[in-house]
């Protein structure tokens, strides 16, 4: 599974083995025999999707989560600035 695969290569684990094999100072890369080495996991196919359905669940969770964040902060910038200007709330 394609999305299965991508986020493995994109996990803390792999980025974590491979760093100290990116070569290049302006665009950082791997080299084809470095990444031919890395062991890959390869679950089921029931198990790459349900892991994939975990992840988009807790990346849309994450982002309500940011959502709601980013709105608590707007609300306690204007509040903070209608105290400062004496503006009742």
């Amino acid at each position: 599974m394609p999305e299965f695969l991508s986020r493995f290569l994109r996990s803390k684990l792999v980025v974590r083995q491979t760093k100290h094999l990116m070569t290049g100072n302006t665009l950082p890369r791997l080299q084809t025999r470095d990444i031919e080495k890395l062991l890959i996991p390869v679950p089921s196919e029931e198990h790459q999707l349900a892991i994939c359905q975990e992840a988009r669940s807790r990346e849309a969770k994450a982002m309500q989560l940011q959502q709601q964040a980013n709105a608590e902060l707007e609300r306690a910038k204007a509040e903070i600035e209608a105290i400062l200007l004496g503006v009742v709330v």
